[in-house]
């Protein structure tokens, strides 16, 4: 009697055991590696928008010394003022501090940036 080539019915159920075990070991985590990278995709947007506030300080409208609490989507926006000091030989300086929280509450940004005043 010949024998034929090819698998036999228990070396491919093996092997689909084998196959689901490394599939279940391997899907959860990555779910978690495409969550990680959601999350730091809003994180460089938000850095990049408290950037492009920083670098508006002064355009837009005369810098004024305070708190203002803006929106921009679902994150929420905070921009602290404050007098930085002066001298004789330097401009007036704020220093302003910008904060970004998402919808959570969760902190997502935070840039300090010195702005001239004059």
């Amino acid at each position: 009697m010949k024998r034929r080539a090819g698998y036999s019915l228990l070396e491919v159920l093996i092997a689909f055991a084998v196959m689901s075990l490394v599939l279940s070991a391997v899907v959860p985590n990555q779910a978690l590696l495409l969550s990680l990278a959601s999350d730091q995709e809003q994180k460089v947007l938000a850095l990049d928008f408290a950037v492009s506030i920083s670098e508006r300080l002064g355009i837009d409208a005369p810098i004024k010394l305070g708190v203002s609490e803006t929106t921009y989507g679902d994150w929420r926006v905070q921009t602290i003022v404050e007098s930085y000091g002066a001298s004789d030989y330097l401009p007036d300086l704020a220093q302003a501090h910008i904060t970004i929280s998402g919808a959570d509450g969760r902190l997502l940004a935070t840039l300090k940036t010195l702005v001239a005043t004059q």
